[in-house]
């Protein structure tokens, strides 16, 4: 009888080990399930990481290339090297019975497009401290196709204060400048505008931007740039 019950306790007892190794092995294989599932979450996570960031990069290398691709082909109009008929690009026209004396600026279309010119501002003053006495002229229709690379000057009365300065005067540093404002825009439309200001730098008559501090050279771009109203 003892011997039949301890054969029983020995079935019992194995039994019980292997329903706790089943629990261990459930036990494990629940551990490597979380495992797995946080290992792929992890992935999962990166990849989607990875994605977003290779999508953003595609895209501002797309929108860089597109500002590039504007860039090169939109007009942009400057100051030019000389005048078309080969002088430099700054001149005085002298008085005559009709027109005081004047100044003569040549510009330049230095972008890939075409630049339409739709109005104009020319503003030239004579006397002591010139760049500082410019004020903006007021804009006025001024129809002209400056096709890339095409030169073209603009001619304008110098203004002073009171009666003309003897001539003499502009043999000094700084008493006469010019300021130029062109609004224009390229075969679609997109509105841009360019000022250009240069002023008598030295007593042989060379010419320079005006202070950066005037803030009179400038190119706007209509569309992200305030520009002025024409009338």
């Amino acid at each position: 009888m003892v011997a039949k019950n301890k054969h029983i306790f020995e079935i019992l007892r194995d039994c019980s080990r292997r329903a706790s190794s089943f629990l261990e092995d459930d036990k494990t294989r629940d551990k490597t399930r979380l495992t797995l599932e946080v290992m792929s979450l992890v992935v999962l996570t990166i990849y989607a990481g990875l994605t977003l960031w290779q999508a953003s990069n595609a895209h501002k290398m797309f929108t860089i290339a597109q500002e590039q691709l504007t860039v090169q082909q939109r007009p942009s109009i400057g100051i030019a090297a000389k005048s078309p008929s080969g002088a430099g690009p700054f001149g005085i026209v002298p008085a005559t019975a009709y027109e005081t004396v004047s100044a003569r600026l040549a510009f330049q279309n230095y972008g890939q497009a075409p630049a339409i010119i739709t109005g104009a501002s020319a503003k030239a003053w004579m006397g002591e401290n010139a760049p500082w006495q410019l004020k903006p002229a007021e804009w006025k229709k001024y129809d002209n196709f400056l096709p890339p690379t095409k030169l073209d000057e603009f001619t304008v009365p110098f203004s002073f204060y009171g009666t003309p300065p003897d001539p003499s005067i502009l043999e000094k540093p700084g008493t006469y400048a010019v300021l130029l404002r062109f609004q224009y825009t390229d075969l679609g439309g997109h509105l841009y505008q360019s000022d250009m200001c240069v002023y008598s730098q030295t007593v042989q008559g060379s010419m320079t931007y005006c202070p950066q501090a005037l803030n009179l050279n400038r190119f706007l771009d209509c569309q992200k740039d305030k520009c002025d109203k024409l009338p």
